[in-house]
């Protein structure tokens, strides 16, 4: 038995999908307490978003208390991750604070006049997402725009812009990004399908946290296509996603076998989550991942984790049909 929630008792109230049985499995399995009632006792009660505005008797409960912690389900998925098996300091993710930043970056969009730019250093955060990007999928990772981190007025950024479209890769060839409406690519589109074999199907959505606020994820999307009339020829295609930022990339090319596909998808599985894909249920987590230097590197250079499914965090299918 773990000792990640030595100290803690938990109560939780929400739909959380296929995860909200295993909850209280999860919890004193890792050396915690559940309860089925928000006590006096309690000191974590883990809700969803429709669970705390609707303000249910367990949330009432634990308001009037004031002693217990209301956060959301990524807490407890993080904390089971986490580096030295502990719980997370609760600040990030209590409800409150949670909606109430949200509130505030709302307020603030608003209130950006529509012809200024914020005060934010574009060129850098463009560039920043290029390099990021352009290491999946075939990119240009080391080009930058330089450039002082000034004030951007109106002129600036349309500068910037200049720029950056002169020194921007060619649009996407990529037969499968969907920004594309040429009648090639929604014909290669509409003529394949993604590929299953005794049931599973070859689709996954890897995900961890990013480097920036706001409790923010990058996302990869790993599939292979199957052509719908036989001979059957296959693909595999990824689409990494972070910050609003978004790149596609053929692993395998169109009209590949099927074993150049199916190499290039485990492959990249294996390389992203430190895991094979055949053991990606197991509900085991590999060691952490470490630089050259043989340092584990920070969350957000670490591995990739794999989501089975709907949830309140994507983190949490880390444990579906698993016991940490």
């Amino acid at each position: 038995m773990g000792k990640t929630f030595k100290k803690v008792h938990a109560c939780s109230v929400g739909d959380f999908g296929s995860n909200t049985k295993k909850i209280p499995q999860w919890i004193t399995a890792n050396g915690g307490t559940y309860y089925k009632d928000v006590t006096k006792d309690v000191t974590h009660l883990v809700t969803t978003r429709e669970a705390f505005k609707q303000k249910g008797p367990a949330i009432t409960e634990a308001k009037k208390l004031k002693t217990v912690n209301i956060v959301s389900y990524d807490w407890l998925a993080e904390s089971l991750l986490s580096e030295h098996r502990r719980p997370r300091l609760v600040r990030e993710y209590l409800w409150t604070n949670i909606l109430k930043n949200e509130k505030k970056k709302t307020q603030k969009r608003k209130d950006t006049p529509k012809n200024i730019q914020r005060e934010e250093p574009v060129e850098q955060t463009l560039t920043d997402g290029e390099e990021t990007l352009g290491s999946y999928a075939g990119g240009n990772p080391g080009q930058k725009t330089g450039g002082p981190k000034a004030k951007c007025t109106k002129t600036r950024v349309k500068s910037i812009k200049k720029k950056r479209k002169r020194r921007s890769p060619a649009k996407s060839t990529d037969p499968f990004d969907t920004k594309l409406r040429t009648p090639k690519a929604q014909t290669i589109a509409a003529n394949h399908r993604l590929y299953e074999a005794e049931g599973v199907t070859y689709s996954a959505t890897l995900v961890r946290p990013s480097n920036t606020a706001g409790n923010t994820r990058e996302t990869i999307q790993l599939k292979v296509f199957e052509t719908i009339k036989v001979p059957h020829t296959y693909a595999t295609h990824i689409k990494f996603t972070r910050r609003g930022l978004s790149k596609t990339h053929l692993l395998a090319p169109l009209d590949s076998n099927l074993d150049t596909a199916l190499a290039a998808f485990e492959g990249f599985f294996k390389a992203q989550t430190g895991k094979e894909w055949d053991d990606r249920l197991d509900g085991m987590l590999p060691s952490p991942k470490k630089d050259k230097d043989g340092n584990t590197q920070p969350p957000h250079k670490g591995w990739f984790w794999f989501d089975t499914g709907p949830a309140e965090s994507s983190l949490a299918s880390l444990f579906h049909d698993g016991k940490i």
